[in-house]
């Protein structure tokens, strides 16, 4: 339930796999679909990990992927559809930290032009707003990135803390981090005890309530 006058801070979540060290789809399930789960179209099983969200209640999002060099148009667009097909129902095109399609004006164009008419948002990372291309898509920019470190507990709190406070500042705020246990441990913990100074919500609801940027 919204909670009017509070910030919003949106959680995109990437499910790095239990191979790599990651929690489980169930752990991160059980957080509650206040979180957006960030895919990786190329992971085994995605498919069938992003309609176990789905069935869950969370929504999910596709990590964009890497392109060939000197990636034209079409490449965009066979690849765009390769990533939707590994992650149906997906509610946005996330860039990672290492970004695909920002400050690539042409390529941009053409996927904000594929994501508009599947209803898509475009996610961008911190710094990353580039060329900007015009068109209908929806767009949110990512403040921080939490744990590029592997950062304790603890650390993640604190920067949760710093983002608690852009969102208070703007309205908004959207963080990004990955699926390892640390991480996910810092974030139940600000949860619980800074959450109700917020509306915790999935980028979709951030995008629906105009709060984007």
């Amino acid at each position: 339930m919204e909670k009017p006058g509070k910030p919003y801070v949106t959680v995109l979540l990437v499910d790095v796999g239990t191979t790599a060290g990651g929690l489980d789809a169930q752990t991160i399930a059980a957080l509650g679909n206040w979180v957006t789960v960030v895919l990786d179209p190329a992971a085994p099983g995605v498919t069938e990990a992003a309609e176990s969200y789905r069935a869950a209640g969370l929504e999910v999002a596709m990590l964009a992927g890497p392109l060939p060099a000197g990636a034209v148009a079409q490449d965009l667009e066979v690849a765009l559809a390769a990533w939707q097909r590994a992650v149906p129902q997906a509610v946005a095109l996330v860039e990672p930290e290492t970004p695909v399609l920002q400050g690539k004006a042409p390529l941009l164009a053409q996927a904000e032009k594929a994501l508009a008419a599947e209803g898509m948002a475009y996610v961008t990372q911190p710094g990353g707003i580039g060329a900007r291309a015009t068109g209908d898509v929806p767009r949110a920019g990512i403040f921080r990135v939490l744990d590029t470190r592997r950062d304790k507990a603890a650390v993640i709190t604190r920067t949760l803390d710093r983002a608690g406070f852009e969102a208070a500042r703007d309205g908004a705020t959207v963080v990004m981090l990955s699926a390892w246990p640390e991480s996910v441990a810092g974030l139940t913990a600000w949860a619980a005890e800074e959450g109700a100074k917020y509306n915790l919500a999935p980028l979709s609801a951030l995008i629906g309530a105009g709060k984007a940027k």
